[in-house]
């Protein structure tokens, strides 16, 4: 795929009508249509205390240690072991001194919800939620870990087969080392779900469901 500098320029896709979706969490993700496929274009912003101060500036060491070519080269080596993940497109890493900014973009999985929407909504059978512990178990099972695994970054496909997305900082760990972070993965998703509970009252969630999750991590 020809993937030229007008792919990362947000106001070109606007001008040629191409803009099908915006996300916002920290900051606004764009999501661009091209050709029969629609793609995901996210700029790196820090976030915490320090982010209110450097806002999406990193530190240069190597083109290999930033951000945008990590994530990029983990998405490549999860389609390579068959893992539901995006497929990797392209990045583009600005340099300025010994700092620098990124984007990376992405395919957007076709004809998918993320399970937090879907939750808004009406809630998922014991099936889907049996299909998500599936999914994060076999990512746990290459040694996939997922730095930032909520159920905003879980997708839900028409098939009802369960994605995994947003891998930036994540890294497929050493055998060798502790797998406590497995567990720690797991918690941190159940946080997030208790958390939404709490913020919305429409939130099709109950502590039941994730038993249904944790009987398909451990099927």
């Amino acid at each position: 795929m020809d993937v030229g500098e007008q792919w990362f320029d947000v106001s070109y896709w606007q001008r040629n009508n191409k803009i099908s979706g915006t996300s916002t969490g920290r900051n606004t993700t764009y999501f661009f249509q091209h050709g029969n496929s629609e793609f995901v274009l996210r700029h790196y912003y820090r976030g915490g205390l320090f982010g209110k101060l450097i806002k999406d500036s990193y530190w240069y060491s190597g083109i290999e240690n930033t951000r945008a070519f990590r994530e990029l080269d983990l998405l490549q080596q999860l389609r390579a072991l068959g893992l539901h993940a995006p497929i990797p497109t392209a990045a583009k890493i600005i340099r300025s001194g010994l700092s620098y900014s990124a984007d990376i973009i992405i395919e957007k999985i076709p004809n998918a919800t993320d399970a937090f929407h879907l939750l808004l909504t009406a809630p998922l059978s014991q099936s889907i939620w049996q299909i998500i512990g599936q999914c994060i178990r076999a990512f746990h099972n290459h040694q996939v870990y997922h730095s930032d695994l909520n159920i905003h970054n879980i997708m839900i496909d028409t098939n009802n087969q369960a994605w995994l997305i947003d891998f930036d900082k994540g890294e497929i760990r050493d055998t060798n080392n502790s797998d406590d972070w497995k567990q720690a993965n797991l918690d941190r998703l159940k946080r997030s779900l208790l958390k939404e509970q709490a913020k919305h009252s429409e939130f099709h969630w109950q502590e039941e469901h994730w038993q249904w999750l944790v009987q398909g991590y451990q099927a």
